[in-house]
């Protein structure tokens, strides 16, 4: 796929980019650059602060083959330094890279958010379990517990026998 398929949106002045992010979403950002190294380590900066943009995948495009500059933007969280000439196949290929990075780490991220419900379902589901008279079975979706607590009904409870379990 050739970059023409692409959603791009061009942002020219650097206060923009807070708001561009939240507004446009993107999945990667790309930065063509033509300034000084201290403007472009300001700029990467910016983009690494915005908080929808922390683990956005970050290449920079630049004519600048300067060592010192490929470091400092790597250095201010640039994922990529792609250097002039280029051809869109190869920028299109780093970008696919990079997103399928950012895809790896969305997965294991949320095999991690998983695990945590999974724990916490069943300390819920075993607490209620060792409560006498209460029975809750394993829930197999989202975190929830419906536990049946028929069995307490019509027993006094600190001079209280409720009999339905709003009553409970």
């Amino acid at each position: 796929k050739g970059l023409c398929s692409q959603r791009i949106k061009r942002i020219r002045e650097i206060e923009q980019i807070p708001m561009a992010l939240q507004v446009y979403k993107p999945d990667v950002i790309v930065v063509f650059w033509d300034g000084p190294t201290a403007a472009l380590v300001e700029l990467l900066h910016t983009v690494r602060r915005a908080a929808s943009a922390t683990d956005l995948p970050l290449v920079v495009a630049s004519a600048c083959v300067n060592v010192s500059m490929k470091i400092a933007a790597l250095n201010a969280g640039a994922d990529q330094y792609l250097t002039a000439p280029w051809k869109d196949e190869e920028l299109a290929a780093r970008l696919s890279a990079e997103t399928a990075k950012l895809r790896e780490r969305g997965a294991e991220l949320f095999g991690r958010a998983r695990e945590a419900f999974d724990r916490r379902r069943r300390t819920i589901v075993d607490g209620l379990n060792a409560i006498d008279g209460v029975v809750c079975p394993t829930p197999t979706g989202a975190f929830y517990a419906y536990p049946d607590i028929t069995a307490l009904l019509g027993r006094e409870f600190a001079g209280v026998t409720p009999t339905t379990s709003a009553a409970a």
